[in-house]
């Protein structure tokens, strides 16, 4: 996991912002944990990191927490309904499906595993 788990109200949410969180987490995730991968490159070696959340808010506390700063939310309509509302954050590629989580990667890893 990255990070403490904390909880409620990130101060670095910018106003009207918030209401994304209904999408993100509306019928699809409610009352449901979400699985995430953070996964970086230092070369020759990727490195993974899984964490859970059961709020955006969350999401963005541990990620914030590591270093990562919160950029805006994906509203990409042609993306899966699952990804709809995630957070982005400035150096990572992502939000994108994993199969079971919701996978961010650093450039280098993005550039790697694309090519």
């Amino acid at each position: 996991m990255i990070g403490p788990q904390l909880r409620h109200s990130p101060a670095h949410f910018a106003s009207g912002q918030k209401s994304m969180d209904a999408i993100a987490f509306g019928s699809i995730l409610r009352g449901k944990t979400m699985n995430y991968r953070i996964i970086t490159a230092i070369e020759p070696d990727f490195f993974v990191a899984e964490l859970e959340a059961e709020t955006v808010e969350h999401l963005i506390e541990q990620m914030t927490s590591a270093g990562y700063e919160f950029s805006a939310f994906n509203s990409n309509p042609v993306q899966r309904a699952e990804l709809q509302g995630q957070p982005k954050f400035k150096g990572l590629c992502g939000p994108m499906w994993d199969g079971d989580a919701i996978r961010y990667e650093c450039r280098a890893t993005y550039a790697e595993l694309s090519a």
